[in-house]
């Protein structure tokens, strides 16, 4: 992920399993070449399988496994907050998502395809969900 002029990595993992997946914030500020650890414990849950994007100034971590639905977001990669909001208006493990591709297009979020349900690999999905942004510089896009 580029944001604020560094490469950011965000969580992940090094097997399928909980005890696995990672929570931890990394970033390079010369093309990758040297790493350099931004937050080891951040407010988030360890995951694999989320989105992350950067839009008006911060990154949102979307959802993942196992937690599908949460979403954060940080102005600077260390301290992140939580949103009040749900992905996929999700608040079960029923109807959250990992394993999707988050994008940003004219103004929108798209959010497509993923696995679902709590359990590795259950539900697949082939849809795509789309949410309007707010304008870059408005009073919402405020953190």
């Amino acid at each position: 992920m580029s944001f604020n002029d560094k490469l950011f990595i965000v969580a992940g993992e090094i097997g399928f399993t909980d005890s696995t997946q990672l929570a931890d914030v990394w970033s390079s500020d010369d093309d990758g070449k040297t790493w350099n650890v931004v937050q080891s414990q951040p407010a988030y849950s360890a995951r694999s399988g989320h989105g992350v994007i950067a839009y008006g100034g911060v990154m949102v971590l979307i959802a993942g496994w196992p937690e599908l639905s949460d979403i954060y977001y940080t102005n600077d990669g260390a301290d992140w907050t939580l949103s009040t909001g749900l992905a996929w208006n999700c608040n079960s493990t029923d109807c959250g998502k990992y394993d999707f591709w988050p994008l940003v297009h004219n103004g929108k979020l798209f959010l497509i395809g993923g696995s679902g349900s709590s359990s590795t690999f259950g539900k697949l999905y082939s849809e795509t969900w789309s949410l309007d942004l707010p304008a870059l510089g408005s009073p919402s896009m405020v953190v």
